[in-house]
């Protein structure tokens, strides 16, 4: 059988054509580099160089192992590449970014599972819209984000990881409290809260009501999901917003959500990465956590649903 340094032997060796040189190369004596070489013929029973007035020259076998033997090597060099890295990966700095949904209320519960798994990876986040997080990844100042609306750069690929959907929010004693769905034509004679220009939760409310948008009565903008939150159950109006958020207050009877007739509001949360950035063994650690399902969509300090 042909032994990895057999060919690391035979390798430097046709690449010099001179067996000091090679023995050099290896930290070897040159009778130990003629042993391996004499070795490796009599096991292939092809002679491999052709040695005339100290010239050494390939022959075409020996060409043809050259080839092969350059692949193998190469091969051999990047599984233990993968290695060096997949052990360095309990160690390194992360810069993650969250859109404000994913942030606060799906974003804990991964990074303390993740954590446990790997407690030396230390992390830092940004928490903000979808737009932001666009450009913090083409300014290379995040490895990672996770984002609940599309990114149109071409420069960024998306991953999907979890399904998530929008639901009307109204206040429990509101007159819609007791219904399952509502109209858009009745929706848009409510006062409206909505998110910031930018924010993915906005674009896709704004989709599913496209045909209304011009007779929308918003009557105010916020950054954070929880002043939007606060500012519905004080009546201040009725939002769109993702069933994920109002979840504590949907048990706790003080909101209560219905969806819009004949508009689906779903989305996908992906995680989100720069195309040409070679990714750091912590990046693809995160990235395959993540992708194998271990967040709790919504119960982000309840634990890991699997």
């Amino acid at each position: 059988m042909i032994t990895l340094q057999q060919l690391k032997v035979f390798y430097t060796v046709a690449r010099r054509l001179h067996f000091t040189r090679a023995a050099e190369d290896l930290n070897l004596t040159q009778p130990a580099i003629t042993f391996h070489i004499r070795s490796l013929q009599r096991q292939l029973q092809l002679r491999l160089f052709d040695v005339q007035a100290h010239e050494v020259r390939l022959t075409a076998a020996g060409e043809l192992l050259l080839q092969r033997a350059s692949e193998i090597l190469n091969a051999v060099d990047g599984l233990e590449r993968d290695m060096h890295e997949f052990a360095q990966v309990q160690g390194g700095w992360l810069k993650l970014g969250a859109t404000l949904t994913i942030g606060n209320y799906v974003l804990p519960g991964v990074l303390a599972s993740f954590q446990r798994e790997y407690p030396r990876i230390k992390l830092s986040v940004e928490i903000a819209n979808t737009a932001c997080m666009e450009q913090g990844l083409l300014a290379r100042n995040l490895d990672l984000a996770l984002v609940e609306w599309r990114i149109d750069s071409p420069e960024i690929e998306l991953i999907p990881f979890q399904t998530d959907e929008l639901v009307v929010a109204v206040p429990v004693t509101h007159p819609f409290g007791e219904l399952s769905e509502v109209e858009v034509d009745r929706l848009i004679e409510e006062p409206l809260i909505l998110r910031e220009p930018g924010s993915g939760t906005r674009a896709l409310a704004l989709e599913g009501i496209r045909s209304t948008v011009d007779r929308l009565n918003v009557v105010l903008e916020l950054d954070s999901p929880e002043a939007i939150k606060r500012c519905v159950q004080a009546g201040l109006g009725v939002t769109i917003i993702s069933e994920t958020i109002i979840r504590a207050e949907l048990e706790r009877k003080v909101i209560a959500r219905l969806r819009l007739a004949g508009c689906p509001m779903k989305r996908e949360f992906s995680l989100a990465y720069l195309r040409a950035r070679s990714q750091s063994p912590a990046a693809r650690a995160f990235t395959d956590f993540v992708l194998r399902g271990q967040p709790d969509p919504g119960r982000s300090s309840k634990g890991v649903r699997r």
